[in-house]
């Protein structure tokens, strides 16, 4: 019995550490919550702290996936610092005997000591004269005539010295309370979920948003993902991480974005939910697990971006996807400068003022123009782009097709800044996201 309460309760802290780093949304929390109040005052079995109590009652309240992880590190620190309370004095005695850290003499100096101390309490004489100082129990325990009648009323008790007799009259705690608290946490970590973290790749038309960045009471794609993931993630409020940001108006045939959420589900039904809870301008289109140190943003290796614009005759139903020029421009001056682009360069020139940056050198690995009907595709393949680059290349490009540039004029620019107001920014429309990569 006293062995099995030592197991009991080892256990039951190890299962409190697992549910404290496997549980995150707010329902399981509450359990959890409860079975440590409950663990808390059942008679004689303090060894959760009202310190644990409140750590796990903060966690229901963080919605941030990383300051919950912050919080769940210290619970689970108080946990281990406080470990020494799961098992009473005798216990831990009890413990060092059986692994050899605690002779039997030892052991039976202990219990002689503890059995006196009790001694004192039943006889009221030796009591009266411990508690007014007349008589010291380290006198009382060094005397030979006091030893010998502890230890008769010792053997008179039925112990005999017996070392497995001593422990259980120790024990005294109430093994049915630890074995229901047991059955508690054990559910608990049935229904608990590891933490996933999610990759995926979506579409969106760009007409009615105002960027992907979120914004303060602006129709944004990043808040229209969190909106949907607050729903599937159990009402938590769940932390969007895009590849990139698109400003208001340009569109996106494959963003990613990253998230993490707790909740038991497949793939294909994440995919089909996020799609039933989105609005119809974003589509997500494919869904995948990932390492929890993956990073959509920092982690992207290139970016693709398409701008389209239209030489033939104008066309409505495309007015807010392609560029409506409606003029013949020089393709072949446009494919011959379009190559200065490939390398690394300062691309200071060609970014907007608002963008200040440390470092405007990138790496442009690929940069070229293909033809559909009466459509002009640009084409540029990089390790990031910044605000306004992609349209303000294109710009440079469509006066030299327009006769207004003469070829050089991209290298001239990459050694004279002070001609970028030659410069021309693309309207938003004909641009897009056309793919990153992580390989």
């Amino acid at each position: 019995m006293y062995k099995m309460n030592i197991f009991l309760k080892i256990i039951l802290l190890v299962l409190t550490i697992l549910i404290t780093a496997l549980c995150s949304n707010s329902i399981l929390l509450w359990i959890l919550f409860l079975c440590l109040v409950f663990t808390h005052f059942v008679k004689r079995l303090k060894f959760i702290t009202f310190l644990d109590i409140i750590l796990c009652f903060l966690l229901i309240f963080v919605g941030d996936v990383y300051v919950r992880f912050i919080f769940k590190i210290l619970y689970i620190i108080d946990l281990v610092v406080t470990f020494n309370l799961i098992l009473s004095t005798n216990e831990r005695i009890y413990l060092k005997w059986l692994v050899g850290l605690e002779n039997k003499n030892t052991l039976k100096k202990r219990f002689i000591n503890e059995q006196y101390a009790k001694l004192l309490k039943d006889d009221k004489r030796i009591a009266n004269k411990y508690y007014i100082g007349k008589e010291s129990l380290d006198d009382k325990v060094a005397s030979d005539l006091e030893r010998k009648k502890l230890q008769a009323r010792i053997r008179f008790m039925g112990y005999k010295m017996n070392y497995n007799n001593l422990v259980e009259e120790w024990c005294g705690y109430d093994t049915l309370s630890l074995v229901a608290a047991l059955l508690l946490f054990i559910l608990l970590l049935i229904i608990g979920r590891w933490i996933m973290r999610y990759l995926i790749k979506f579409s969106y038309d760009g007409t009615n948003f105002c960027g992907y960045q979120k914004q303060p009471n602006k129709r944004c794609v990043e808040s229209e993902l969190e909106k949907a993931l607050y729903d599937i993630n159990n009402h938590t409020p769940t932390k969007v991480v895009g590849a990139g940001r698109t400003d208001q108006g340009v569109h996106a045939n494959c963003q990613c974005a990253h998230f993490d959420i707790d909740v038991d589900i497949t793939l294909y039904k994440l995919k089909c939910a996020l799609n039933s809870l989105l609005p119809e301008d974003i589509h997500v289109f494919s869904t995948e697990i990932v390492d929890k140190d993956f990073h959509a943003r920092y982690m992207v290796k290139k970016k693709t971006y398409k701008y389209i614009i239209n030489c033939g005759e104008y066309n409505p139903i495309e007015r807010n996807y392609v560029y409506q020029y409606c003029k013949p421009l020089d393709i072949n001056k446009m494919k011959q400068e379009i190559k200065s682009f490939v390398g690394v360069h300062d691309f200071e020139p060609f970014v907007s003022s608002e963008a200040k940056k440390e470092d405007y050198t990138r790496v442009v690995y690929d940069a070229y123009i293909d033809e559909d009907g009466d459509k002009i595709l640009f084409y540029f393949t990089g390790n990031g782009f910044m605000k306004y680059q992609v349209r303000n290349m294109v710009g440079v490009l469509f006066k030299v097709g327009k006769g207004k540039l003469e070829n050089g004029i991209i290298d001239k620019l990459f050694n004279d800044f002070s001609l970028s107001k030659c410069i021309t920014t693309m309207r938003r429309e004909g641009l897009y996201l056309e793919d990153v990569s992580y390989d």
